[in-house]
């Protein structure tokens, strides 16, 4: 069994977001490329992805759960990794 890393998670996120919401946060991942290793691996890291999320994604509550479906998905992966990144 593999162990995921913190970038499977976020590629994972990326994934599950339509189009038209990538589009809001793609700039985002582009300058990912720039970053070091060490950045992944950072709480920093972390608390930066989140706050990209929260500005450009939906808000998180129960109506906009089954409103847009993906959501409820992103937030489950995203508290997986940053529960997974805590136990470090």
């Amino acid at each position: 069994m593999s162990i995921k890393k913190n970038t499977d998670y976020w590629l994972d996120i990326y994934d599950l977001i339509p189009k038209n919401y990538k589009k809001k946060i793609d700039n985002y991942f582009k300058n990912l490329v720039n970053k070091p290793p060490e950045y992944f691996d950072s709480y920093y890291g972390w608390i930066n992805f989140r706050s990209i999320l929260i500005n450009k994604l939906p808000e998180t509550n129960e109506k906009n759960y089954k409103k847009y479906p993906w959501l409820k998905q992103v937030v489950d992966i995203f508290n997986e990794g940053i529960e997974n990144f805590n136990k470090k």
